[in-house]
């Protein structure tokens, strides 16, 4: 039972980095804020990402669902090491021009 829930929390870890790095500021915007009033914050990097991996690992890789909403998660995570990758590989291709 407790994979399950480690599961769950990396997810929503993972879902509240994607929120805190995409939707929180459009929606302050959305309600009359201002780009100097806004005070960015930062997620959790890397945990939802170890916690979905370390689930999945230890009880769910027979569950085919839960496979799906962990690669979906972890795909979502912005601090996670699929994020991480893309902006090493989208620097280092910027960098060489």
């Amino acid at each position: 039972m407790w994979p399950i829930i480690l599961f769950a929390f990396g997810v929503f870890i993972s879902l509240l980095n994607f929120y805190l790095s995409f939707i929180r500021y459009p929606l302050h915007i959305l309600r009359g804020g201002t780009r100097d009033s806004f005070q960015w914050v930062s997620g959790f990097p890397l945990v939802g990402t170890v916690l979905i991996v370390l689930a999945l690992l230890l009880d769910g890789l027979d569950r085919p669902l839960l496979i799906y909403i962990g690669l979906f998660a972890l795909l979502t995570d912005t601090g996670g090491i699929p994020w991480m990758i893309g902006q090493l590989t989208y620097s280092w291709i910027v960098g060489r021009r």
